[in-house]
Parts: C-alpha cells; structure tokens; sequence
C-alpha cells in the first residue's frame, strides 16, 4: 500500500483530533504515515502514534535546490499552477513546496494528503508537481468558507478534494465548478464504549468545546435566563477560548452564578469518566461573522457513541450527526427554540430517552467509525489517484 504524506501547519493540535484519529486508522488500514508540518508542537506524538513526523524546514537548502533541479522536467506544471496564485506568494510557494517534495522524497512518499484546504494545500501542490505524485485534501471549516476565490483557483490542482459533510461538499462544488468526494471524519468506537443508560434524570447538561463566537454560547445562556426556575437544568461548561471572559460576564449578568459552573479545560478522556453525570450533550453551534464554522464536530460523536443524546443546531455537519433518532436540531442562534427542545426533551419518557441514547450510538457505528472511512479513503487513494 502507498505511503502517505500528510501535510499539515501545526501537529498536534488540541482542537484537531480528527487528524490524530485518521493517522490511527489509516495505519490500521495498512498504509505508512509520515507528518509533514511547518511547526511540531509536541515531538512524543510520533512515539505514542508509532508514525514518522518531520518539519518543513528540516529539508536542508541543498537538498532542495538539488531537488528542484531533477524536477526540471516538471517544472512547467508548477509554473502552470503557481500562475494562478497571487505574485507576491509565488516565490515562497515555490521554495516550501520545494522543501516539503524534498521530505517527500527522503521518505519515500507515494501520496501527499492535506489537511484544511489553505497553505498547507497550496504548498502541498507544488511538492505534488515536482514529485509527479497525486494529493489528496480535506477542508474542514474556516479554510473553506473564508476565502472561496482562492479556492478556486487551488482545488481544480486537486487529484482528490474532500468535504466532511454534504453542506460543504455543496458549497465547495458551487464555488469551485469542481466535484468533491463526503468523508465525515470518524471516531476510534474503543475509546467511546457505549456507557450504562442512567435513566434518571440528573437536571445537567454539558457543552465541552473552545469558547468562541462559532459554539454559540451565548444564545444558550439567553435560553437557560428565559427558563422558569424551578425547570431550568444546570449547566456545565468545559473549555476555554478566546470569549471565556465575556461568557463569565454574561453569566454574571443573567444572574446564572446557581446554574452555570466553568471547569476549565480537561483532558480528552474527561469524557469517558465523567459522561454519566449529564442528561445530555448542548453544542448551540453558529456561523462566526467571519464565517468560520463548525462542519462536523467530534464531540457530537463521541458524546453520541457513549449514549448520549445531542441537543445541537441544524448547520453544516450537524443533521448529518444526530439524524432523526439521536437527539434534537434547532435553528442557529434562537434562544427561544432551546428553550421550547429543552422542555421537550425534559418531558422524554424513560422508553424515549433509552431509544435516544441506543440510536446515537447505531449512527455512530454505522457513519462515522474512523476504521471504515479510513478504508473508503485508502481505497480512494489506492485505486483512483494512480
């Protein structure tokens, strides 16, 4: 099976598991992985992965003039691409691609696989050009939606573009004239074994995710103000971000001190131990103003495959998630519609919240088991980009 080259800016990132759960999956699937990123934030992750990582820059200068000079062949399929790119990035464009086809070469590289369809791509791009291999790309979120000129200038270079939920898959082909293939990003099910169904209701809901204007917090603190007292959940919130102090002052403001607890941040198998303690998973996610978004959040899924329903909005990812059986979808930025599914889902029989919490974890299996997808995506790569 090919080796595989996958490109990325910073490795690992905290807020990026779904790559992390690839990695695992394609190697299951029986293919070898070397990470290419501009910056390695954590040099033990090759270790615990059993993966070969290296950096942009450790691609010496006379390796890569070397390899710019046996690419010379290639050269005019650069020059074609790198003319529809801005001036001013040509030259860097040239010399990093140069960089990461060098690696490439050093590792033995067959396909090159990019996350997030931005600079990683367009240098990803080069290194394909000048190694005469094919490239594979997944957008995730804000890389897809901030900037769609650039986009279609760079995705018909694609042998393989791909799209996390049907929303995007849409989006990216109207932007671009160019077809994409659905890939939702999977989880590992072993790491989310389906819990005992607690069917008392513990009056407690969980949002775990970054504190950012795209997790739309705030509309669910407006909703949780507009309760009555007496039917009003308590709510815990796990994470941080850039808006944690403005999410603190609105809590204050509402006067939600009694209802509303900041445990900061946990590691990523606080889940697992602490599920139990929650009737639900709330994520009232939103389009940011700057259009970056959530497309297909793991901790619906992961929330999910432990048996727990997902009360969330009905953008991008998210009605590809929960289906019709694993939980409940309202419009995006709606206070009052949280409060009216809040209600609703508080009046559940203990036979409709047992049915719930059996559905989200069969979705779960049956969409977004990372080992499968992983083999949708080798047999891809495999059989398709030859």
């Amino acid at each position: 099976m090919k080796k595989v080259a996958i490109v990325v800016g910073d490795f690992p990132v905290p807020s990026e598991t779904f790559i992390i759960n690839e990695i695992r999956a394609l190697k299951q699937a029986g293919h070898k992985i070397v990470v290419v990123c501009f910056n390695l934030l954590d040099e033990q992750v090759a270790t615990r992965l059993g993966i070969e990582v290296c950096q942009v820059n450790d691609a010496a200068k006379l390796q890569t003039l070397t390899r710019l000079t046996k690419s010379v062949f290639n050269l005019a399929a650069v020059h074609r691409y790198l003319a529809v790119q801005p001036q001013a990035l040509r030259k860097s464009l040239l010399w990093y691609g140069a960089k990461i086809a060098t690696l490439c070469q050093q590792y033995q590289v067959q396909h090159i696989h990019c996350h997030f369809l931005h600079h990683a791509l367009s240098h990803g791009l080069v290194a394909k050009y000048l190694l005469g291999i094919k490239l594979s790309a997944i957008g995730h979120g804000h890389d897809v939606y901030q900037d769609q000129n650039y986009l279609a200038n760079v995705l018909p270079h694609c042998d393989l573009p791909i799209a996390v939920c049907k929303q995007m898959q849409t989006d990216l082909q109207q932007a671009t004239k160019v077809e994409s293939r659905l890939l939702p990003c999977g989880i590992h099910l072993d790491d989310f074994p389906l819990q005992p169904i607690n069917l008392t209701a513990k009056n407690k809901l969980l949002f775990l995710g970054r504190i950012v204007e795209k997790k739309g917090l705030c509309y669910l603190l407006d909703a949780l103000a507009a309760m009555p007292t007496q039917s009003r959940p308590k709510l815990d919130i796990v994470g941080n971000g850039q808006l944690i102090e403005a999410i603190r002052a609105q809590v204050e403001q509402l006067k939600l001190n009694d209802t509303v607890t900041f445990l900061g941040f946990k590691a990523h198998t606080w889940l697992v131990e602490n599920i139990q303690q929650y009737d639900a998973l709330i994520a009232p996610f939103c389009i940011a103003d700057n259009g970056d978004r959530d497309t297909g959040p793991l901790v619906l899924k992961e929330a999910m495959a432990l048996g727990k329903p997902v009360i969330t909005t009905n953008i991008m990812g998210c009605p590809d998630i929960v289906g019709q059986q694993a939980g409940f979808l309202v419009p995006a930025k709606n206070s009052q519609a949280l409060v009216q599914v809040l209600a609703q889902f508080y009046r559940m029989t203990d036979e409709q919240r047992q049915n719930m919490a059996l559905a989200a974890r069969k979705r779960v299996e049956e969409k977004f088991n990372s080992l499968l997808l992983a083999k949708q995506l080798s047999g891809w790569i495999e059989q398709e980009c030859v």
